[in-house]
């Protein structure tokens, strides 16, 4: 059975918000995994305030960026909202990554095949 993971994707100037996972060693938006009975939007606002610490507001479920991914021989369901954050908030345990800077060596999955749509899109 695959896992729903919903992403918070916060952009500003065409660069998105980016946490390093240490993990990984990658790059990644900030995501997580629902709690039972979540909706996925609010899983996408609670992933985005637990690493930014701020407060939030989902603007828009971007289905036509939703993908599966093959991780560790299991499926995931990759499911990308936008996310608004305060301008004044300069988030200070991230990076802000151009999407043409977005490169398969330094972030996770799914983002380097979706940077091209993302930057038509934002």
């Amino acid at each position: 059975m695959p896992i729903d993971l919903s992403a918070g994707l916060i952009v500003r100037d065409k660069k998105l918000f980016m946490i390093f996972d240490e993990e990984k060693e990658k790059w990644d938006v900030p995501k997580a995994a629902g709690e039972s009975g979540e909706l996925s939007s609010d899983t996408a606002e609670r992933a985005v305030k637990e690493h930014l610490d701020c407060e939030v507001n989902v603007t828009k479920y971007r289905g036509k960026l939703k993908t599966e991914v093959s991780h560790e021989e299991k499926l995931i369901n990759w499911q990308p909202y936008s996310v608004e954050i305060d301008e004044e908030v300069e988030p200070e345990n991230g990076k802000w990554i151009s999407f043409d800077d977005i490169s398969e060596d330094e972030v996770v999955e799914p983002l380097p095949q979706l940077a091209e749509k993302m930057s038509k899109k934002f």
